[in-house]
């Protein structure tokens, strides 16, 4: 229930910033420590218990409030600090008394209710700053909100000492606790990297396959069993053969003993060893219950099992003090549930706190009336929701624009147009945004942007073409063209792991200097087969160390060699001569060749051969067989894709689909050489010559809280989005996820929204034919237009549905676009069954003209001088005249 009360006189004194009182007793062996400890964790003062006195205890705080003369938070804050709140916000920032949860849509302003509902309070002089515990998902959302803070309250906003999020402020917890939980009070916080290479130790002495069960999989499950709250006695039977065949409980235990035995935790144990401690002693969740009047979390709908249990142990059964918990989030905004978010948590916080208000925030300040009718019209779709509908008081708007056309490259083409359309029109490129579900689809966006020139930014991770498994690939093929790329095979010749290590490859990098050859030529020369022995190897080195010093060696060794002491025998002196001829050195010269060219390991040279002579097969079949089945075979036979397919890693299905998508893009040029050319081009842009303005790609996943001008959402075809893996594994879960994604993809847009699929894409290097996404259908009539263009489906098809059964919409037959060319071409590029060898010459036609203005990824801008088959000379504005490849021209 909602109230007003304020502190009286005896309680207006904060009691956990006084230098003379202790509220916090750490427990050590269930005994007090020293109070000069107490607060070494956040740096709070010291204090000390009172002792027997006339004075009262309330009387004798007072008296030290007063000698400090502290000002009341309430003479800092600024009395307008409500101003502008519509009812609803009004109503969630009054009702400080008891569990509330506030229901805040996308764009509604909810960061400003939750700083404006902390000052409230602190107005009302309801609690003390230090008596508040806000908690946050991010860094730097805790950043953002202490800022926004501390402009309504000045420096009090110092005192708000738990505001953090869920890891820090639990880590606070356990130091003044550790003992309770088998550490010490400056326990170390292990990252990620010494997290694996602690659980690489711990797999390696449990003879544990680690190629089949690497360590990362070990540590995802771990991860997955600490944001359940599971400790390993607690882990349920049947996921004993999560890992290694049902050693993985048994693993997870010998963890967590090695890290108690390091004095240390991992980021998982901050949560769950704060739940045991909370769990396992009343005492001090007493003390924490006591201390905060008031418990603020944020984004609530993404907390997991063990932050729902320890807010829920937190907060208390609602007996002994009023549950005063607000919780803020958005049920339509749950998007993590892969990484362990439970929507559930939010559709029960009625049921979890008795008398419980909601309050809906649904005054959208972002969007336009068009895009947040058709969002509410997708999410009205979900079951498991709490409902609300966003509305707002401007205009209209322009309606969603809906797209159709024949394939993956048709859209890109057409987005990037709009895009440098709007960029015409005077539109900043940091207010343009391109959404997908997946990051594999980026690649055709990306190479459109750099075409046009338009400089775009990846957000969340690395453009396409420099993700590590986009790079070995290319270093797989390159070799295959250019074998002497001494760069490209360093970075392969261990990967996937062949047991060549450090060593061996300086062995070979010495043996390509001395002989001054390429270092796939040296690995080609050192596994070839040495009948030179060992033990006759050792004895000339021995006579090379035993030459006097300051005489002429090629003399001194001749007579050396047959000293006796160096037992050379008749027949081992003849060998080393005849090796000596055939590489037509003296002896000198010759033996210094012998020593310094160690041989490779037995097993390391085996691993070498056989790569080797994989390379040596596939460069046979470059005008044999198909370069994108070419790039296929040499993806599998290098056991590149099995690195990826048995890795269990949460980024595994990821790669694995961006190999997929590269291979996709091989077949749309005429050979391995074009396209690796290309690529060359693509990846040669240079991105320091644009502004700070740029477009940004990113997945919907990535986007969450942030906001643009122009959203563009492609590819919305079922089986991408929503996503195969969603609906196979979680079912009716994964396909309300999949609508919330949408929804959070619509609600990014202001003004501008756009929504297209195709009716082909490439997947896996394969084309397939697509069906709109049902979320399209799932957009009401009125709020969206459909962008009339010559790439629709016209007569292929079209299905059924909302959009597709205007007879008023212009047009063409599909069958005749650029696109449908394109697709037939690369269809019959794909599938080796269907050639017994390639043709060897592959020459491209152009339909350039001379005096055509057109544009060149490196070279920019410039005028079509003459064609020549495949070829054009182009007078660059920039660049001066230059013969290109056709296929890398754009027609402006």
């Amino acid at each position: 229930m909602c109230g007003e009360n304020t502190m009286s006189d005896s309680e207006n004194i904060d009691p956990f910033d006084l230098d003379d009182f202790d509220p916090f007793p750490r427990f050590e062996g269930g005994k007090a420590v020293p109070k000069e400890d107490l607060f070494a964790a956040d740096n709070e003062p010291p204090i000390f218990e009172p002792n027997a006195s006339t004075m009262s205890l309330t009387q004798m705080a007072q008296q030290a409030a007063n000698h400090q003369a502290k000002p009341s938070p309430s003479n800092e804050i600024d009395g307008d600090y409500m101003a502008g709140l519509n009812e609803a916000q009004k109503e969630a920032v009054e009702c400080i008394d008891g569990p509330l949860l506030v229901l805040a849509g996308a764009g509604t302003g909810k960061t400003r209710v939750l700083t404006t509902r902390i000052t409230h309070i602190l107005a009302l002089r309801k609690a003390w700053p230090s008596q508040m515990l806000v908690v946050t998902f991010t860094n730097k959302a805790a950043r953002e909100m202490r800022q926004r803070i501390g402009l309504q309250i000045g420096d009090a906003v110092e005192g708000m000492q738990w505001l953090g999020t869920f890891h820090a402020v639990t880590a606070k917890i356990l130091r003044r606790h550790a003992e309770l939980v088998g550490l010490r009070s400056d326990f170390t916080i292990l990252d990620p990297d010494d997290q694996i290479r602690l659980l690489k130790t711990i797999i390696r002495a449990e003879n544990v396959d680690e190629k089949k069960w690497p360590a990362r999989a070990l540590a995802n499950a771990i991860d997955n069993w600490k944001n359940r709250g599971l400790q390993p006695n607690q882990v349920p039977a049947n996921e004993a053969h999560d890992y290694a065949d049902g050693k993985g409980i048994a693993l997870y235990q010998t963890y967590q003993d090695r890290l108690k035995i390091a004095n240390a935790a991992d980021f998982g144990d901050m949560l769950i060893e704060c739940l045991r401690l909370f769990q396992e002693n009343a005492d001090v969740l007493k003390i924490y219950q006591d201390r905060f009047k008031y418990i603020l979390i944020d984004e609530y709908q993404d907390t997991n099992v063990v932050q729902y249990l320890w807010l829920r142990l937190l907060a208390g059964n609602g007996k002994d003090s009023p549950q005063n918990v607000c919780c803020v989030g958005d049920d339509d905004q749950s998007i993590y549930g892969w990484r362990g978010a439970e929507v559930e948590n939010i559709l029960r916080f009625e049921k979890d706190f008795k008398g419980a208000k909601t309050v809906r925030l649904e005054q959208n300040y972002r969007s336009t009336g068009h895009i947040l009718a058709a969002a509410s019209g997708v999410i009205a779709h979900n079951t498991d929701r709490l409902g609300k509908t966003l509305y707002c008081n401007s205009e209209d708007g322009n309606k969603l624009i809906v797209k159709s056309v024949w394939d993956g490259d048709e859209e890109a083409k057409s987005i990037c147009e709009k895009i440098e359309d709007f960029r015409h029109e005077g539109a900043n490129l940091n207010e343009i945004a391109i959404l997908m579900r997946t990051s594999a689809l980026m690649r055709s966006f990306e190479d459109r942007l750099s075409i046009l020139g338009i400089p775009y930014r990846l957000v969340g991770g690395p453009k396409f073409y420099e993700r590590a498994e986009i790079r070995d690939a290319i270093a797989y093929l390159s070799l295959v063209q250019n074998a002497d790329n001494d760069i490209k095979f360093s970075r392969i010749i261990n990967v996937p792991k062949r047991g060549i290590g450090a060593s061996s490859l300086a062995k070979m990098q010495h043996y390509a200097r001395m002989n001054n050859i390429s270092l796939y030529r040296a690995a080609a020369e050192m596994t070839k087969d040495d009948d030179f022995p060992a033990a006759l190897r050792r004895k000339i080195k021995k006579v090379i160390l035993a030459l006097p010093y300051g005489m002429d060696k090629n003399l001194s060794f001749d007579a050396e060699l047959v000293h006796p002491k160096h037992k050379l025998k008749p027949k081992e002196i003849e060998q080393f001569k005849l090796y000596a001829d055939n590489k037509a050195m003296n002896l000198y010269s010759a033996a210094q060749d012998l020593t310094a060219n160690e041989p490779l390991a037995g097993k390391t040279k085996n691993e070498l051969k056989t790569l080797m002579d994989n390379f040596k097969r596939w460069q046979g079949l470059i005008t044999e067989m198909p370069h994108p089945e070419l790039a296929k075979l040499i993806f599998e036979e290098s056991g590149y894709n099995n690195m990826w397919k048995e890795a269990t890693t949460a980024d595994a299905p990821g790669r694995l689909e961006n190999l997929q998508e590269l291979v996709g893009q091989i077949g749309q040029f005429s050979s391995l050489g074009e396209f690796l050319e290309h690529i060359s081009l693509v990846m040669d842009v240079d991105e320091q010559k644009y502004n700070s303005e740029m477009v940004s790609l990113m997945t919907l996943h990535a986007v969450k809280g942030l906001e643009f001008e122009y959203v563009f959402l492609p590819a919305w075809e079922e089986g991408q989005f929503p996503h195969q893996r969603a609906l196979d594994e979680s079912g009716q879960a994964g396909l309300e996820e999949e609508r919330r994604l949408a929804y959070v993809g619509i609600t990014r847009a202001k003004k501008y929204c756009w929504v297209s699929f195709t009716a082909n894409r490439q997947v896996h290097g394969q084309w397939q034919n697509n069906l709109p996404s049902r979320f399209i259908d799932e957009i009401p009539v009125e709020t969206a237009q459909i962008e009339q263009n010559n790439t629709q489906y016209g007569n292929y098809a079209a299905p059924s549905g909302n959009y597709f059964d205007n007879e008023d919409i212009e047009t063409k037959d599909s069958f005749q676009t650029p696109g449908w060319q394109r697709a037939q071409k690369a269809q019959k590029s794909t599938g080796y069954q269907q050639y017994k060898t390639a043709q060897k010459s592959h020459k491209i036609e152009n339909n350039f003209y001379t005096g055509e203005r057109v544009y060149h990824t490196k070279f920019g801008l410039g005028f079509v001088l003459a064609t020549d088959g495949s070829r054009v000379e182009v007078d660059f504005d920039e660049a001066g005249r230059k013969k290109v490849v056709a296929s890398f021209l754009e027609q402006t």
